[in-house]
């Protein structure tokens, strides 16, 4: 199918974002998806190719800059979460007005689990609707228990020791009580320098810069302990969440049970789990992309953006 670019500037919460949309070269209007980043400085380049995928399959797709990087005004490392979340709802205000657009949904990929229910629960009745979620390996519990089961799952991947293991998880709580009780930044990173010869460091990843740091201490009920199940319990939209088994970032199984658990009876849930797939929707044993993730991925849109009397997926 042929496609078309066009590049997108819209509004954030107090920014400029500036992103490209794909379109499929098709008569009439047709469902949008927004790619909702994951953790970190990410441009739109993480997200084009997806975004191309959908459009060759009668999707709009916008692929963005997230605020701070590439084109986009501002800065990431200080934004929160609900920040995120209505720079997210800039770019469904500004698909809603598009000419070949029927409906707009998110797609919230590992750190994007949280901020595209947000937006959604703070979308209103307008201009901004969210119609539907798709949720790629969301974290659907706090980010301090997703944190403690990353380190943990990855360093016994790894068949580091039980001493090392428990060691580390201690050093993380101890950053996440410093933080909850307001205390310096100073002293945790005489903590992380002594331990620097400790293997199980490289588990933690770098140590992000100060100024992260300083952000985390300073939003620590919100970056350490989001809840998330309010947020759910609001929802009455459609959401497709699709988890991979083998994922040694979030715990799949547990986050699928909080999903299905707390999201409102009202929401219209299709939950898949693919036994070897990772984070990142790849094969865990060949590393190679899992297609019948996107395949799914379409054919519910495609189904859930339908008018009323077309069928629908039920709960799975």
């Amino acid at each position: 199918m042929n496609i078309r670019q066009q590049n997108l500037h819209f509004s954030g919460d107090q920014v400029q974002l500036s992103g490209t949309l794909f379109l499929p070269e098709l008569p009439g209007k047709h469902p949008a998806v927004i790619c909702v980043h994951g953790s970190g400085p990410e441009t739109r380049e993480g997200s084009l190719e997806v975004a191309r995928q959908f459009a060759e399959q009668g999707i709009v797709a916008l692929a963005y800059d997230k605020r701070g990087t590439g084109e986009s005004s501002g800065d990431w490392i200080s934004a929160s979460y609900h920040t995120l979340a209505k720079d997210a709802l800039g770019a469904v205000a500004a698909l809603k007005t598009h000419p070949e657009i029927s409906s707009v949904g998110l797609r919230g990929v590992s750190q994007g689990g949280w901020v595209a229910p947000l937006a959604a629960s703070m979308s209103g009745a307008g201009s901004d609707t969210v119609d539907f979620l798709v949720l790629i390996s969301p974290a659907l519990m706090t980010p301090t228990e997703q944190e403690l089961y990353r380190v943990e799952s990855q360093m016994r991947r790894a068949e580091e020791t039980e001493e090392d293991i428990q060691e580390a998880l201690a050093v993380y709580r101890i950053f996440n009580k410093a933080a909850r009780q307001n205390r310096e930044v100073a002293p945790l990173l005489e903590l992380y320098d002594l331990l620097a010869v400790k293997s199980y460091m490289s588990f933690g990843g770098e140590l992000p810069p100060l100024p992260v740091m300083q952000n985390i201490f300073r939003q620590w009920q919100e970056v350490l302990d989001l809840d998330i199940f309010p947020v759910l319990q609001g929802l009455s939209l459609p959401v497709l969440a699709l988890f991979g088994d083998r994922d040694t970032f979030v715990p799949a199984l547990k986050s699928s049970q909080n999903l299905q658990q707390h999201l409102s009876p009202q929401a219209d849930l299709t939950v898949v789990h693919f036994e070897n797939g990772t984070h990142f929707m790849t094969d865990d044993t060949t590393e190679a992309p899992i297609p019948q993730a996107f395949d799914k991925t379409v054919q519910w849109i495609l189904q859930h953006t339908q008018p009323a009397s077309m069928p629908r997926l039920s709960r799975a």
